[in-house]
C-alpha cells in the first residue's frame, strides 16, 4: 500500500516539476522579448515619416481605382444596383475635392454610371426604377457640365460623353423594321422614345460642351420624336423630318461626312428617314415623300460606296437595298411604265437584283422566327421572288428560277413560300383567275406591293393576248379579247386598256402578230395581211390646205414667209413607217453604224433645169421619201443663204 501510495506521490512531484520547468521557461522567453522590445514611452519619442499630399492623394486615389473595380466587377456580374452604388461612391468621394484630377473620377464615375443604365436597359427594358436611375444619372451629369465643363480638357470630355450618349441613346436601326407597322401606340418603342425625349430634355441648360455633343443630342431628339410621332399618329412627322433633312443637306453641302462625330449623325438621320418611310411603305404600299426618299437613298449610297466598313454593315444594306428596290417600283409607277417599254423590264430586274442583295444582308444578320415571321422579311422575299418570275416568263435573258435560290430554299416549308410558289405555278400556266385567288391568299403581301403585283396581272395579259390569242384568231370582238383577258370577276380590262396595249406594242415593235383594229364594230383583226404601209391621206389632206402667210398689202419679206406650212410639215415628216412596226436595233452602235451606211450611200443628183439652182441637194439610194428632202431643202434655202453669207 505504502509503496503504491509512494509512487503516486512520486508522479506528482514528476509532474509538477515539468509543469514549473516549462512556466520558468517561459517566464524566461518572455523577459528576453521584453528587453527586445521597445517600451511605450520609447515608441512616442520614436520620429515617424510625415505623410506628404501626394501620398494622401494617391491613397484616395487608390482607394478610387479599388472602388471603379469594385463596380465593373458588379457590372460584368449584371449587378446592376451594386454597380450603381460603387460608382455613386465614387462620385460623392470625388466631387467633394478639388485637385483637377478628382474632377476626371467624378466625370469617369458619372460616365460610368450611365453605361451601367444603358446595360441593364438592354438586357431588361424599361422599367419604372430604371426610368428613375436614367433621370437621376442625366440630371447629376447636367449639373456637373455645368458646373465644372470648363475645368475639363475638351478632348476628354468629348470622348467620355459621346460613349455614355450613343450607349445611353443607341441608333434605331434596321431592327425597328421587323416591328409590325400597323400596330398603333406600341408602348415599348414609345415608352423608350418618351424616355429618350424625357432624359435629353435635362441637358437643355448645358451649354460649355462641344458642338460634336450638341449636335449628336440635337439628332437624338429628332429621332426620338420622330419615331414618337409615329407610333402614336401612325403618320410621318413631316416638320421633325425636315429638321433632320436640313442637317443632312448642310453637312453633304459643308462637305463634312468625312468627319466621325459628324458622319455618326448624318448616317443616323438618314437611316432614320429611310427607316420611317420603309415602314409607312410596310403599312399603305406608297411613299408620300417620293422626291426626297429618292434624295436619302442617293445620299446613303454615295456614303456607304465612300466607306468599306459602313458597306460591311449588314443591317444598313438590308435598309438601303430595300429602299433601292421598292424605290425602282415606285419610279416606274410614277411614269406609268408600259409593259410594251422597254424600261419596264429594266426596273423589275434591278428591283430584283436589290431585293437578293438585301436577303443575302438579311442572312448575314442572323436569323430568327421573329424575323422570317416579320412582315418585312415577306415583302422582300416575296418581292425577290415575284420580280424573278415576271422576268422568268416575260424576258428571255432570265432563266434561273427564284426557289433555287439558297436564301429561298431554307425557307421552303415556310407558308409564305409556299403560297408564293402556287402564284409562281399559276403564272406560269397563264391562269389569270387561278393566279387570282393564289394572291388573294397573301393580303398583306398584295396590299403592300401592289405595284408589283399590278405588274405581275399585265404581263400575264399581254402574254396572253400575243401568244394565246393573237396567233389563233383573224379576227375577234373587243369585248371577247376583254373577256379572255379578265382577271376576277370584280376586275376587268377597260377596253381604253385593250387598246393602249394594242397600239403601243405596234408603235414598240413589240406586237408578234400585226393587226387591224375597226373602232366601228369594234373588231380586232390578225394576220400577215395587215402588214401594209400606213396610209398617207390624213397627211395629204392637210397638205391641200394652203395656209396664207402673204402680207395681202405688200410682196412677201422672203421666201421662207411665202412657205405653206402644210409644205413645211410634210417635209420634215421624214418618219412615215414603210411598214407598221419599228425597226429593230439591239444596240446604240448598230444603230450608229446604220445611219453612217446611209450616209455613205448617197448619189449627187441635180434637180429638173426648171427648178433652177440647188443647195447641195442629197438623196439617198432606195429611199421611198427622198423627195421629202428636196422639199425641205427648197423650203430654207433662202435662210441657208442667208446664214452663209
Amino acid at each position: 500500500m505504502s509503496m503504491h501510495g509512494d509512487e503516486g506521490t512520486n508522479y506528482e512531484d514528476f509532474m509538477m516539476s515539468d509543469e514549473e520547468d516549462v512556466e520558468m521557461s517561459d517566464m524566461g522567453f518572455e523577459s528576453d522579448d521584453d528587453e527586445s522590445m521597445p517600451k511605450p514611452e520609447e515608441k512616442k519619442n520614436e520620429s515617424k515619416p510625415i505623410a506628404t499630399p501626394e501620398d494622401r492623394q494617391q491613397e484616395v486615389n487608390n482607394e478610387l481605382e479599388r472602388l471603379y473595380q469594385h463596380g465593373n466587377s458588379h457590372l460584368d456580374n449584371q449587378n446592376f444596383e451594386a454597380a450603381r452604388g460603387a460608382f455613386m461612391e465614387i462620385y460623392s468621394i470625388a466631387s467633394k475635392l478639388d485637385d483637377n484630377a478628382f474632377l476626371i473620377w467624378a466625370l469617369r464615375s458619372l460616365n460610368e454610371l450611365m453605361l451601367s443604365c444603358s446595360v441593364e436597359l438592354r438586357y431588361n427594358g424599361i422599367s419604372p426604377a430604371l426610368r428613375s436611375n436614367i433621370l437621376s444619372s442625366c440630371t447629376l451629369i447636367s449639373d456637373f457640365l455645368i458646373k465644372k465643363s470648363t475645368q475639363i480638357d475638351e478632348t476628354l470630355l468629348l470622348k467620355m460623353l459621346w460613349e455614355s450618349m450613343t450607349e445611353l441613346f443607341p441608333s434605331i436601326n434596321v431592327e425597328i423594321l421587323f416591328e409590325s407597322p400597323k400596330e398603333k401606340n406600341n408602348r415599348p418603342l414609345i415608352d423608350r422614345m418618351q424616355l429618350q425625349l424625357d432624359a435629353i430634355a435635362l441637358f437643355k441648360n448645358v451649354i460649355m460642351i462641344p458642338k460634336e455633343i450638341k449636335s449628336l443630342l440635337q439628332t437624338k431628339n429628332l429621332v426620338a420624336k420622330l419615331w414618337f410621332n409615329y407610333f402614336t399618329t401612325m403618320k410621318v412627322d413631316l416638320s421633325t423630318s425636315n429638321f433632320l433633312e436640313n442637317g443632312v443637306y448642310n453637312a453633304f453641302e459643308l462637305d463634312a461626312t468625312k468627319n466621325a462625330h459628324i458622319s455618326y449623325t448624318v448616317l443616323e438621320s438618314l437611316s432614320t428617314l429611310l427607316e420611317v418611310n420603309c415602314m409607312e411603305f410596310l403599312r399603305t404600299g406608297e411613299i408620300e415623300e417620293h422626291t426626297q426618299f429618292q434624295k436619302h437613298v442617293n445620299q446613303l449610297y454615295s456614303l456607304t460606296s465612300a466607306s468599306i466598313f459602313l458597306s460591311q454593315k449588314s443591317d444598313l444594306m438590308v435598309l438601303l437595298n430595300f429602299s433601292k428596290a421598292i424605290l425602282c417600283l415606285l419610279n416606274g409607277d410614277r411614269q406609268n411604265d408600259n409593259i410594251v417599254v422597254t424600261k419596264f423590264f429594266t426596273r423589275i430586274r434591278e428591283s430584283k437584283d436589290c431585293f437578293l442583295k438585301a436577303l443575302k444582308s438579311f442572312e448575314e444578320m442572323g436569323n430568327n422566327e421573329k424575323k422570317f415571321a416579320s412582315l418585312f422579311h415577306q415583302i422582300i422575299i416575296a418581292g425577290f421572288i415575284i420580280t424573278s418570275i415576271i422576268l422568268l416568263k416575260g424576258h428571255d435573258n432570265d432563266k434561273i428560277d427564284p426557289f433555287d435560290f439558297e436564301q429561298v430554299r431554307i425557307l421552303a416549308c415556310s407558308p409564305t413560300v409556299q403560297k408564293l410558289h402556287s402564284i409562281a405555278e399559276d403564272f406560269a400556266s397563264l391562269n389569270l383567275r387561278k393566279l387570282y385567288t393564289s394572291v388573294q391568299r397573301v393580303p398583306e403581301i398584295a396590299h403592300t406591293l401592289h405595284i408589283l403585283i399590278s405588274n405581275l396581272y399585265r404581263v400575264a395579259q399581254w402574254i396572253i393576248l400575243w401568244e394565246r390569242i393573237a396567233p389563233v384568231y383573224s379576227c375577234i370582238s373587243i369585248s371577247d379579247v376583254r373577256e379572255k383577258l379578265r382577271i376576277a370577276d370584280s376586275i376587268d380590262m377597260t377596253r381604253d386598256d385593250l387598246l393602249t396595249i394594242l397600239m403601243m406594242s405596234i408603235m414598240k415593235g413589240k406586237a408578234i402578230v400585226f393587226f387591224k383594229l375597226d373602232l366601228i364594230n369594234d373588231l380586232i383583226y390578225f394576220g400577215e395581211d395587215y402588214k401594209v404601209q400606213l396610209t398617207t391621206h390624213p397627211k395629204e389632206n392637210f397638205r391641200s390646205q394652203e395656209v396664207d402667210t402673204q402680207n395681202k398689202d405688200g410682196p412677201c419679206e422672203d421666201e421662207y414667209s411665202s412657205a405653206k406650212l402644210s409644205d413645211l410639215e410634210y417635209a420634215n415628216n421624214v418618219g412615215m413607217y414603210v411598214v407598221p412596226q419599228k425597226p429593230k436595233q439591239n444596240t446604240i452602235d448598230s444603230f450608229f453604224d446604220g445611219l453612217k451606211k446611209a450616209r455613205e450611200n448617197v448619189d449627187n443628183v441635180p434637180r429638173d433645169e426648171d427648178v433652177g439652182m440647188v443647195f447641195n441637194e442629197f438623196q439617198p439610194s432606195n429611199v421611198a421619201f427622198s423627195n421629202k428632202y428636196n422639199d425641205l431643202v427648197e423650203l430654207v434655202a433662202s435662210r441657208l443663204r442667208s446664214s452663209a453669207t
